[in-house]
């Protein structure tokens, strides 16, 4: 509870700023800005070839940092289907979703 009310302190002082939070496990950023913004992406384009394609990263990139997120996580944060006749695609699970918006 104290924690909370520190966080609502310092939100009121910083005003419209939002603060850039960062999870680490260890000395790796578990989850931060970046990779929030490729939750986003897949979110948004419903493919990783498509969030990677809006933030100008390979392909290769945005899927190492997805299979990190899950790995980092108890849950999955993104959900991959594969491709195929219907082609496949990648949705943001529940979990990727309270991340965000914690962040």
């Amino acid at each position: 509870m104290q924690d909370k009310r520190l966080f609502e302190t310092v939100m009121t002082y910083l005003g419209k700023e939002k603060p850039k939070l960062r999870i680490l496990l260890g000395t790796a950023v578990a989850l931060g800005p970046g990779k929030v913004a490729l939750l986003e992406a897949v979110e948004k384009s419903g493919s990783i070839t498509g969030a990677a394609r809006q933030m100008g990263m390979s392909y290769r990139r945005a899927w190492n940092l997805i299979e990190a997120m899950n790995n980092d996580f108890k849950i999955p944060l993104v959900k991959t289907n594969s491709g195929g006749t219907g082609g496949g695609g990648a949705v943001v699970t529940k979990t990727g979703f309270d991340a965000d918006a914690e962040l």
